[in-house]
């Protein structure tokens, strides 16, 4: 990724296994403050996503699948790597002692921060959320948004006149959309009018909404209508949206992880770093 392009989308952000808590509190939270983020199931699978996302942000949570030395040189291997040392690597847990989280701390670079998540969350949330901020992870993005192309079933229904037009959305976030209109029926609609009883169905979620017309792109069969949802366009709606977002980026990265080889390393083992070195730079015969 160059300058320009982190700039202007900025930093995705990975947690790897996260815990219940994490999953029910943590991530929605980030989503709703406008956050991209991913969840890695299996860390085994997690540097082949990492090295095609550099600059990522990405959060392990250390409760689970490997030893305290085993995550100690997982993120040491990290540091080795010219492609890997470039991810803001964090870590969260909720039942590390102070002594291994000290351990932790001293043997390795965690710019993303060591996160208790217990039933504390909120300031768990308030932490990372300061973190991101100060790694301008969200770029100049202000909104994140996802392609609906994949999903067949992402509509808009607009009143034209008293006449209901349904029609496939093209992207999503949580101030607009844009879809695409046959040409015929672009003449029903004008630039800057409002659309009241709007339709919005994702999956299978009906949401009822207001937006203008921000613009209409005619091309030569078809014409992209962009809307911006009104001022008065309450939270609880934007949250679905977001989480509907969410899901989207999800259901992608799932169908790249299902196509990608475990990482063969024990990082339990004294010599994982050098297993590590070795599998990701074998030697020349």
């Amino acid at each position: 990724m160059n300058l320009h392009e982190y700039g202007a989308f900025g930093r995705k952000i990975y947690f790897i296994h996260p815990s219940f808590l994490v999953r029910r509190n943590l991530i929605p939270q980030l989503c709703n403050m406008e956050y991209e983020i991913y969840i890695i199931p299996d860390y085994k699978k997690a540097k082949d996503i990492l090295r095609k996302n550099p600059d990522s942000i990405c959060y392990i949570n250390m409760d689970v699948d490997l030893r305290p030395e085993g995550w100690i040189n997982f993120v040491q291997s990290f540091e080795k790597d010219d492609v890997l040392s470039t991810i803001y690597i964090g870590v969260t847990s909720e039942r590390t002692s102070k002594t291994t989280r000290e351990d932790f701390v001293t043997q390795c670079t965690l710019p993303a921060g060591f996160i208790q998540t217990t039933s504390a969350t909120p300031d768990a949330t308030k932490i990372v959320a300061h973190i991101l901020e100060m790694v301008n992870a969200k770029g100049q993005r202000k909104y994140v948004r996802a392609s609906c192309t994949t999903d067949k079933n992402a509509t808009v229904t607009c009143d034209a006149g008293g006449k209901y037009l349904t029609f496939r959305l093209q992207n999503i976030s949580s101030v607009g959309l844009a879809c695409l209109v046959p040409d015929s029926d672009a003449e029903n609609f004008q630039e800057k009018s409002i659309l009241r009883n709007t339709t919005l169905t994702l999956g299978k979620t009906q949401l009822l909404c207001s937006a203008v017309i921000y613009a209409i792109k005619r091309d030569v069969q078809y014409a992209t209508m962009i809307l911006l949802f009104m001022k008065g366009t309450t939270n609880d709606l934007k949250n679905i949206i977001r989480q509907y977002i969410f899901d989207l980026h999800q259901n992608i990265l799932d169908t790249q992880l299902a196509e990608l080889a475990e990482d063969p390393v024990n990082y339990n083992h004294p010599n994982a770093l050098q297993q590590a070195t070795e599998t990701e730079h074998p030697p020349l015969e």
